[in-house]
């Protein structure tokens, strides 16, 4: 009776199997990460001397400092996380166009500029949520492209101050 018992509880423990939990992996999560070549172009962006940050007080301008170096690290970026990064790029840029602007900067060119710039973010941010990989390195592409629009719009504002318009010394002014 003893073996009759032992055995039974031997068979019984053998049959078991260990119950494993079905894991559904969603077709979203499996297509996670996204492959983005690098443009084929090497992208160099407009910098502005010291002086210049200086003079037209770009030094102190906190949102546009956080903007600038933002924009420039999505070269530098891991295309995995691009996703992440640029809806953050669209939040600086939405603090960008809410922050005072120094004087020679808050004007509607500048305005305008940074509102181009914040529409290829938009785009750069739909293509990639959408794994769209060849729209993505063209909008990636537009994006640098206006960026240094913006930056070479700034340095020539920041020129126009300095043009006389009165200059002292005319040989016109006949006195």
């Amino acid at each position: 009776m003893r073996y009759l018992i032992l055995f039974i509880v031997v068979l019984s423990l053998g049959s078991c199997k260990q119950i494993q939990p079905k894991i559904e992996i969603d077709e979203s999560v499996k297509q996670d990460s996204l492959k983005i070549d690098t443009p084929e172009i090497i992208v160099k962006f407009i910098e502005f001397t010291p002086e210049f940050m200086v003079e037209n007080k770009i030094d102190k301008w906190l949102d546009f400092i956080a903007f600038k170096d933002a924009i420039e690290d999505i070269s530098k970026l891991n295309p995995e996380g691009i996703v992440v990064f640029l809806k953050g790029l669209q939040k600086l840029t939405f603090l960008l166009l809410k922050s005072p602007h120094p004087e020679p900067f808050n004007t509607l060119p500048i305005f305008s500029r940074i509102r181009v710039v914040q529409t290829q973010i938009n785009k750069c941010y739909f293509y990639a949520s959408n794994n769209q990989n060849e729209k993505l390195n063209d909008a990636l592409k537009l994006l640098y492209k206006d960026y240094n629009i913006l930056l070479e719009r700034m340095i020539s504002i920041g020129d126009e101050k300095e043009i006389k318009l009165k200059p002292e010394d005319s040989e016109l002014d006949g006195s």
